[in-house]
């Protein structure tokens, strides 16, 4: 298949991907709500094991196709953040560890540690990506000021002096 002709096919079927996404996402949250795992018959297993597969496949399929749609076009979040993007890459990973270790002391991380950890996280990356910015901003005229002041004159030939 053609590289343009899956990206058509995918958003294509981004809304039953989606449907199908939410609708094993609820069989599977039925059967654990419903029974405890270690009380599952060999059926509810496969069953369940069958909706998790097909709950993640759609899930991306849903999720590339509603992506595809925002980020194939002007879009100026995006352009904003396509500008942050290193600094994020390169400091996401410092930021998670602080942020989880400083939530750690208020007790073991859980799932419900997951949504502080990203928010915090995502907003410390986002922090030091504008911090950068101004330090940009305000550093680089700075340094070619003093960068002016301590190059050294270039030598020019005398007048009437010929080259060897």
């Amino acid at each position: 298949m053609e590289e343009s002709t899956f990206w058509r096919e995918v958003d294509r079927q981004r809304w039953l991907g989606g449907a199908l996404a939410i609708i094993s996402f609820l069989v599977v949250a039925a059967a654990v709500v419903a029974v405890p795992r270690e009380d599952w018959p060999d059926a509810v297993v496969v069953l369940v094991r069958i909706a998790r597969s097909i709950f993640q496949w759609c899930a991306i399929i849903a999720l590339l196709g509603f992506a595809g749609r925002i980020a194939n076009r002007p879009n100026r979040v995006i352009a904003f953040l396509n500008r942050s993007m290193m600094t994020y890459y390169v400091a996401h990973q410092t930021v998670i560890i602080i942020v989880a270790h400083q939530i750690s002391k208020m007790g073991p991380l859980d799932i419900r540690s997951f949504v502080p950890v990203v928010l915090l996280s995502t907003l410390g990356c986002g922090l030091i990506g504008e911090a950068q910015k101004l330090i940009k901003a305000f550093l680089s005229p700075l340094i070619a000021r003093v960068m002016a002041l301590i190059k050294p004159p270039l030598k020019t030939a005398p007048s009437g002096a010929t080259a060897d």
